[in-house]
């Protein structure tokens, strides 16, 4: 084998062997930081405001109206801050 094909060889090899580690370390980032952002959110807290606008609707309509709310506005929050931490930390570890 010459030179060319064996850097391309254990670049390909090393490559494969740390794919898991990256994907790892990816997903580990975004549950810190949903984590993180449920804990400054306080859904605990929110509740008896959620309560009290919705207190005219059955209770059927009160879960669909919470069921909604919480995927549609846990999509939009997760996804959001996983950029947003992602970018800063950019800046400050030059990633």
């Amino acid at each position: 084998m010459n030179d060319d094909a064996t850097r391309h060889l254990q670049f390909s090899m090393h490559t494969l062997a740390m794919g898991p580690l990256f994907v790892w370390q990816g997903l580990n980032q975004f549950v810190q930081d949903v984590v993180g952002l449920f804990a400054i959110l306080n859904p605990l807290g929110n509740l008896p405001i959620f309560l009290g606008l919705t207190r005219e609707a059955t209770v059927a309509q009160r879960r669909r109206m919470f069921r909604l709310a919480t995927i549609t506005g846990s999509a939009i929050v997760a996804i959001g801050v996983h950029f947003i931490f992602s970018s800063i930390r950019a800046v400050f570890l030059h990633q």
